[in-house]
């Protein structure tokens, strides 16, 4: 009998784990967490060239050579300090693949640091474990930039970051409330930002546990979240989401488009490091009814600077139960438009532009994830298009 090469032996075991959905258990891709290394020389080469949108867009991100490290001790409701220190973390990092200015690399390695040597305990509230996962996931990113880009980032100081991440980060991270007994109050952008960190953590250490929890708590997340076949919207479940309801819910109909573009902006970052790492998250789709991330994006992008923007006649779900804000600088809907190709999501990756401002760890996705071209189609072509009928969390 012929023997089969290990090389192909080994495509075959890593297509099954695809076919399955399952997680790889091969060695992870690095860099690998928002980018490879050829994404990142791509930009370099673009920006250098003076290319937009990359080189319009690396002008939106700042220097903070100058920034001062704000890391606490004990972190009890310092998601402010840990944001912007995360913030400048990161710019700097991008700056450093960009300019190869060791400058720029130095000053986020200081930032990293900072934390990592500082940060002594977290006291366990919901809101300092939703800071956490929230603002966290930059410091993982600037870190895998790194420790595989950077050669002065030393042995020691590297430890000291993965011991913190894991006795201090990780068990405060939100969970997806598996068993209600919160009565799934968490299971909207908290545990959406959870998940997405555990993912980068899980690569970032090699940690085939982490990302393997991360990975399978996004799918049962994205199955919970978005789908028209409805769940239980029990008192207290946040106002984030799409809601047509019933008489039976009452009050509870409504939504805030802006968080959630949170959480879908989460999932699109949980998505776009599975893809680094063989995973698709991007085609995860509910058994119920087959809705997935897609699905759900396609919907909601039509309401993303709709001539109506501010009115609560443009979305839908809208009630008196807070802003609607139809900004698209909510969401990476660049790193969307760039994986699924989508003539609706390129049109509003474009109408949006640089998106600096996006407050999930892939802002400036512009920068890193324009493969798409330039050109789309206008927001009144993409305002008219009738949405899918699907709402996010439908009780109907």
């Amino acid at each position: 009998m012929k023997r089969v090469s290990s090389a192909v032996f080994g495509m075959v075991v890593m297509m099954i784990c695809l076919a399955w959905g399952s997680s790889p258990s091969y060695a992870f891709v690095h860099p690998g967490l928002l980018n490879t290394k050829a994404q990142y020389d791509l930009v370099k080469v673009k920006v250098a060239a003076g290319e937009n949108p990359w080189y319009k867009a690396y002008q939106k991100v700042p220097d903070k050579r100058a920034h001062t490290p704000q890391a606490v001790a004990n972190f009890d409701l310092d998601g402010g300090v840990l944001y912007e220190d995360a913030y400048a973390a990161y710019a700097s990092a991008l700056r450093w693949i960009v300019t190869g200015n060791a400058q720029y690399a130095e000053k986020a390695k200081e930032i990293v640091n900072d934390w990592a040597y500082t940060l002594k305990s977290i006291s366990s509230t919901a809101q300092n474990r939703l800071d956490i996962s929230w603002s966290w996931a930059d410091l993982v990113y600037t870190a895998e930039i790194l420790k595989h880009t950077y050669n002065n980032w030393s042995a020691a100081d590297q430890k000291q970051f993965a011991n913190v991440m894991l006795t201090l980060i990780v068990p405060k991270l939100q969970d997806t409330d598996i068993d209600g007994s919160n009565g799934n109050t968490y299971r909207t952008n908290w545990a959406a930002f959870g998940a997405r960190t555990r993912i980068a953590i899980g690569i970032y250490l090699d940690n085939q546990t982490l990302f393997n929890e991360g990975i399978s708590d996004t799918r049962t997340l994205i199955n919970f979240y978005i789908g028209k076949h409805g769940n239980p919207v029990p008192t207290g479940f946040s106002f984030e989401t799409c809601r047509l309801g019933n008489a039976a819910m009452g009050s509870l109909k409504g939504g805030d488009l802006q968080h959630t573009q949170y959480a879908l902006g989460a999932f699109v970052e949980a998505a776009e490091m599975a893809k680094k790492q063989g995973v698709n998250l991007y085609g995860q789709t509910d058994p119920a009814d087959g809705a997935g991330l897609l699905t759900s994006l396609l919907y909601h992008a039509p309401f993303i600077g709709y001539p109506n923007r501010g009115s609560a006649t443009a979305w839908p779900c809208q009630t008196s139960l807070g802003s609607i804000n139809t900004s698209g600088q909510w969401m990476p809907w660049q790193m969307a438009a760039n994986h699924y190709q989508n003539s609706t999501l390129k049109a509003i990756a474009s109408y949006i532009g640089v998106d600096y401002k996006v407050v999930t760890g892939a802002r400036w996705s512009s920068l890193t994830h324009n493969y798409y071209g330039t050109s789309a189609a206008s927001m009144a072509d993409v305002a008219s298009r009738t949405p899918l009928n699907v709402r996010v969390v439908d009780a109907q």
